[in-house]
Parts: C-alpha cells; sequence; structure tokens
C-alpha cells in the first residue's frame, strides 16, 4: 500500500541492476535497455523503481513505506511459523522426517531409504507450503534488514 502522506521530494538510490522490463504503465522505450535503480524516499522509506538509459527515464509509482513493509515481513514469517508447524514428524522405517524454522525437511535416526519408505504425498505437500512461505518470509525480511 503506497503512502499516501509524504510527496516523497527528497530520495536516494540504494541500489542499481540492471534493465529487467517496464517499470510504468506509460512506458517511455527510449529508457529500456540499460540500468534500473531503486530511489528510497528519506522521509517515509517508499521505494520505487527507476530506468535510466542514457538521458532517458522512466519512473514507477512509489510502493509501500517502510512501515508496511515491516509489517508484510512480520506478517509472513507468521504465516511461514504457522504453516511449519502444520507439518507433522513422521517416522519412516529407521527415519524421522521434520520440517525445519528454514522450511527444510530433516532427516534423523537413520539413513532414509526413499524407495523402501516414500514420504505420503499429502505430508511433501504441506512441507511444500512451509517451504515457500519460508522462502517468502525471508525475502520480505531481507527488504526490512538495512
Amino acid at each position: 500500500m503506497p503512502s499516501t502522506n509524504c510527496l516523497h521530494t527528497s530520495h536516494h538510490q540504494i541500489a542499481e541492476a540492471g534493465y529487467r522490463g517496464s517499470v510504468a504503465r506509460d512506458e517511455n522505450r527510449a529508457a529500456h535497455g540499460n540500468v534500473c535503480v531503486t530511489d528510497e524516499c528519506l522521509a517515509c522509506g517508499a521505494r520505487r523503481a527507476r530506468l535510466i538509459n542514457g538521458r532517458h527515464e522512466e519512473a514507477g509509482t512509489w510502493g509501500p513505506d517502510a512501515a508496511c513493509r515491516r509489517a508484510a515481513a512480520i506478517n509472513a514469517r507468521r504465516q511461514a511459523t504457522r504453516a511449519i508447524a502444520a507439518v507433522p514428524a513422521i517416522r519412516l522405517g529407521e527415519s524421522h522426517l521434520t520440517v525445519d524454522e528454514d522450511g527444510m525437511i530433516c532427516v534423523d535416526g537413520g539413513p532414509w531409504d526413499v524407495a523402501a519408505y516414500p514420504a505420503p504425498a499429502a505430508w511433501l505437500r504441506l512441507a511444500e507450503v512451509a517451504r515457500r512461505a519460508a522462502i517468502r518470509a525471508v525475502a520480505l525480511e531481507a527488504e526490512v534488514t538495512p
């Protein structure tokens, strides 16, 4: 949700990457092909992408402010924690399968003979949901960590 109280009059560049596609609804094709920079508002922390190719620019809209990004990261971490907790520990042969706080499958108690003791498809689906939630949480947390 974009910040509505800030005019974003003072900002600085925080990142630079190669061109990766249009950033504005009204494209300026002359700005395509060189670099994409990320600007951050000094007042509220909102961010926008801006394409620069020589003297040509294409500016995207300002995105969520820092407080909104922090709230999204906290919410994503809560969702990941719930998804991980929903994956029960199971025993397959001599092995115990669990999912850790990063959403990774852990095997304890000896080697897991996958051919002899395949994990149930429903369990694997839960583990995949947990892993995807953890990846999303880490990505959103990286956006708010200086």
